[in-house]
């Protein structure tokens, strides 16, 4: 392995740890939401914004090394999916599993936070569905207080967080 291709490899791998770790934070902000434990919410948002934060300057050195790569190639752009073609010569199968690791991570991670926004947003359907009734039920007029009181007895099933 050259020096670029070392150094590729050694941040392929240090960017996966940060993603393997945004994914255990996921997983449990998962259970937090599941658990409407809102207090620890923000802690754990703040930790996986620190791994973000971790992860920028390791995409941007990457992101150097193959543009280096790719003027020594003498091509316009080099990418990581260029890393898995017999493309350049130096690019090892380490190097190769080292990419296939990082992007299985990234998916997973991607999972795991759609997950997460389906139970915000039903989280945040039923509040708003909460405040609206406690709205009209507090309200003087008649109607209103007689649309919302047969709805407020029998929520929705939608609004309710289940294991995504």
């Amino acid at each position: 392995m050259t020096e670029a291709s070392h150094r590729l490899f050694m941040i392929l791998n240090e960017e996966r740890e940060h993603y393997e770790l945004l994914c255990l934070l996921a997983e449990e902000q998962k259970k937090i939401l599941i658990a409407g434990q809102v207090e620890k919410l923000t802690a754990n948002v703040q930790l996986q914004e620190k791994e973000i934060f971790k992860i920028t300057p390791l995409a941007q050195e990457r992101k150097e090394i193959l543009d280096r790569i790719a003027k020594q190639l003498k091509k316009s752009n080099f990418a990581l999916e260029n890393c898995m073609t017999d493309e350049w010569e130096e690019s090892s199968s380490q190097l190769k599993e080292a990419i296939r690791m990082l992007v299985q991570q990234v998916r997973r991670l991607e999972v795991l936070n759609r997950g997460n926004e389906k139970l915000l947003k039903n989280a945040l359907g039923y509040v708003q569905f909460t405040l609206k009734v406690l709205n009209a039920t507090s309200s003087k007029d008649p109607v209103q207080l007689k649309e919302a009181l047969p709805a407020f007895s029998k929520p929705s099933s939608k609004f309710v967080n289940q294991v995504v």
